[in-house]
């Protein structure tokens, strides 16, 4: 399985949560994450309050690199911003090793 980290910090967190409620009510993120091959999703904030850890599992390489192409696009990027999202956002496409046992 193939893991897409991103980070990023946030402007207005009453802007950026109202952003993902929106989203998750209206399903957009739910349809996006079945087309687009995503597994799992993870949601954690900066014990400091100043930015969002996300992580996606995907089935595979070519999906995860397709979604993270989705993400580095202008307009999502710019519908992030608009969001309260400090851009840019860092994507980094990780997968798991057993080095510690």
């Amino acid at each position: 399985m193939i893991m897409l980290v991103g980070l990023h910090g946030v402007r207005d967190w009453s802007a950026f949560e109202a952003m993902a409620k929106q989203a998750r009510e209206s399903g957009e993120f739910a349809d996006n994450d079945q087309r687009m091959g995503i597994v799992e999703t993870k949601s954690y904030r900066r014990v400091d309050g100043s930015g969002i850890v996300v992580t996606h599992v995907f089935k595979n390489l070519e999906s995860a690199q397709a979604y993270k192409m989705q993400m580095e696009s202008a307009e999502t990027q710019e519908r992030m911003g608009a969001a309260g999202a400090i851009l840019p956002i860092e994507f980094s496409l990780i997968e798991e090793i057993n080095l510690l046992g």
